[in-house]
């Protein structure tokens, strides 16, 4: 599993990638490799959450953390992927590709009710 702290940075990464293409007048699914980056470091970080929330008593106790600061560390980090999350989806709503994301979070709900 990825590191909570590398998961935001990769998502941040995406981020910045997909804000620049598109600025440079790409389309949305010139740059989908860059869209599924960020969504995989968004799924890392739920599956660290869930990790924390189940993980063995053993490694909760000997993880070196505090309680307080696992919990921060893992609501910072998603909020802040909803908050780009957010800004990309406003992003392509402002240059002309809602219909871009639209699709691909119809395609996410199908998807994931799937599996």
């Amino acid at each position: 599993m990825i590191e909570i702290a590398a998961a935001v940075s990769m998502a941040t990464s995406a981020y910045n990638g997909i804000k620049r293409a598109i600025e440079m007048g790409r389309e949305a699914q010139d740059v989908a490799q860059a869209f599924g980056k960020f969504f995989d470091a968004k799924e890392s970080i739920a599956e660290a959450s869930i990790e924390h929330k189940q993980g063995s008593k053993v490694k909760k106790l000997f993880s070196g953390t505090s309680v307080e600061a696992q919990a921060l560390e893992i609501t910072a980090a998603k909020h802040k992927t909803m908050q780009l999350e957010k800004e990309l989806r406003e992003f392509l709503l402002y240059s002309g590709q809602s219909q871009f994301y639209e699709d691909m979070m119809i395609e996410r709900r199908r998807i994931r009710q799937a599996r």
